[in-house]
């Protein structure tokens, strides 16, 4: 009951999921890359969110910037929802760095989104 009224209190309603995670993507793009907002375009990689504790909900999703055209430009994202307004990017690993240290996202995805990173890597492959 704890984690389901959590998750309520912070995971916007579905009919403004969407845009508001695509706004918030693109903000957390527009500063990390020094450009103005930035297209963006996202797949979950879960469904449904992650909920531990009392932190905020957190989502795993495939990220492509500006359509994806690098490996710098394709990654994956775990992003936590906050009071139903907006998203926090609190990691971002690009599809060149994940394929330079495949081990690496276990630290911060959970086992199961590992592996759908990892057939994502075959699918962007370029």
């Amino acid at each position: 009951d704890t984690q389901r009224s959590h998750i309520e209190a912070h995971v916007p309603p579905p009919v403004d999921f969407n845009g508001i995670l695509t706004r918030d993507l693109s903000s957390y793009f527009a500063v990390e890359r020094k450009q103005k907002a930035p297209t963006i375009d996202f797949e979950m990689l879960r469904d449904g969110p992650t909920q531990i504790g009392v932190s905020f909900p957190k989502f795993y999703v495939w990220v492509r910037v500006a359509g994806g055209i690098s490996a710098d430009d394709r990654g994956a994202a775990r992003v936590a929802a906050v009071d139903r307004r907006r998203f926090e990017v609190t990691d971002f690993i690009s599809e060149r760095a994940i394929r330079g240290d495949q081990d690496g996202i276990r630290r911060i995805f959970p086992a199961s989104v590992c592996e759908r990173i990892h057939a994502k890597l075959g699918k962007e492959a370029r």
